[in-house]
């Protein structure tokens, strides 16, 4: 399983080809911290099936990005499981904790 880490993402958030990237905290921890990495949509971990079944079949040929707390198991689950369905997917190494703690904003 593919990961990638706050540098490579920003970088990646700048180029021709940016990935679709999807917040998948626990609701009561987004709840209770609402930030969002830059173009981020927040997604319910455990009805991955059901919310990738809606994403359009181009979107199987552009990098997605996968991400929670601090990038353990619940990304990594998400990302395994978007694997599967034939995405491109990867989680961010440290979550959003890290990237905040690296200095890239969040909106």
């Amino acid at each position: 399983m593919k990961s990638i880490n706050s540098a490579e993402l920003n970088s990646a958030l700048h180029s021709a080809n940016p990935p679709t990237i999807f917040d998948v905290r626990k609701k009561p921890v987004f709840d209770s911290d609402p930030a969002l990495i830059a173009n981020a949509t927040w997604q319910v971990f455990d009805q991955v099936e059901d919310w990738a079944s809606t994403l359009s079949a181009d979107m199987k040929n552009k990098p997605v990005v996968v991400y929670c707390v601090h990038g353990h198991e619940v990304s990594q689950s998400v990302t395994k499981k978007l694997n599967e369905l034939g995405f491109d997917a990867s989680y961010l190494e440290g979550g959003i904790a890290q990237w905040i703690d690296e200095g890239f904003s969040v909106a």
